[in-house]
């Protein structure tokens, strides 16, 4: 048997093809080796006693059929660029789907209690890379799947895919300390540049790091944040995704409307949003420079009043 792509039930990192993996004897859960021999035991001894015998989660999954030849897989493998194919979508490379246990997605699968075409046509564009990840997540029964589009890109990937209430939080998140402490990064560079008037053209690199003012906490904590909230939608960004797609999808089929209507509110919800993600940038980044330039033209910003009115409570 297979375990890749099914998750360690001591450490709940999904195993890998090259991964060192032990069974237990009695029961057949498998682990891998380092966290076999860390716990000592059985992730499952306590149900032993009971007879308890370990069963793949993807074992009741329909096996595709072997006989239809790779050149037929290939061409069943996706949905059309205009509608969801009943065929379904692939998980997201052929190699996965040659391992025991992966096959198509048929589009009349469920995803609890919606069908997997419903969600191809919420997701619309790279379904056939979400809706594995939806499927797993689903009969997993797990939060955490990765994606490199939600790390790299976050925020604007979370009102891409209209995601706009994570969207506006996480953005005031990363922007209250750089918003706060403005006059820290103005009085920074404004050193920095003083800096530079008084030094040599010929002047060494370590002479330059040695006498450089010292960045701000301001600024450091900001940059932590940033990172937070990349990590943050690479983990959750898909489970968040699904939960909404799962929530608008359940709202319009509650609404009973005829398939033309239905198609296009789908798509109104789902989809993706050009412009949003746009204005977003647009909109954090005014205000960014407004608390900038608000911090050059005054000298202060928003922590001079907080300051005072937690004096003002003081007295």
């Amino acid at each position: 048997m297979r375990y890749e792509c099914l998750p360690c039930p001591v450490c709940n990192s999904i195993f890998g093809e090259k991964d060192d993996i032990v069974v237990c004897p009695i029961c057949g859960t498998p682990h891998h080796r380092g966290c076999w021999q860390k716990t000592g035991n059985c992730a499952n001894k306590a149900k032993h006693s009971e007879g308890f015998s370990w069963v793949s989660p993807l074992a009741d999954l329909p096996k595709s059929d072997n006989s239809i030849g790779t050149a037929k897989m290939k061409s069943e493998h996706s949905f059309s660029d205009t509608k969801v194919d009943s065929n379904g979508t692939p998980f997201e490379s052929e190699e996965l789907m040659k391992m025991s246990g992966f096959r198509p997605i048929d589009g009349e699968e469920s995803i609890g209690d919606l069908k997997v075409k419903d969600y191809g046509e919420y997701i619309d564009k790279n379904r056939q890379k979400y809706i594995p990840k939806i499927y797993t997540m689903n009969k997993l029964n797990r939060k955490i799947s990765w994606n490199w589009s939600a790390f790299f890109f976050s925020i604007p990937w979370l009102f891409y895919r209209k995601m706009v209430g994570i969207g506006v939080i996480l953005a005031i998140f990363v922007s209250v300390i750089p918003i706060v402490f403005s006059s820290d990064l103005v009085n920074f560079y404004n050193d920095f540049a003083s800096l530079m008037g008084t030094l040599s053209p010929d002047a060494s690199t370590e002479q330059l790091a040695a006498l450089a003012p010292q960045m701000p906490l301001s600024f450091t904590v900001a940059r932590y944040l940033l990172f937070a909230a990349m990590a943050f939608c690479g983990m959750f960004g898909n489970y968040f995704y699904m939960k909404k797609a799962t929530k608008d999808i359940k709202t319009l089929k509650e609404q009973e409307l005829d398939e033309d209507d239905y198609s296009f509110e789908i798509k109104k919800r789902g989809s993706v949003s050009n412009g949003s993600w746009i204005i977003a940038v647009i909109v954090i980044y005014m205000t960014l420079e407004l608390a900038l330039q608000i911090s050059i033209r005054t000298g202060t910003d928003i922590s001079f009043y907080i300051d005072k009115a937690i004096a003002l409570f003081q007295k």
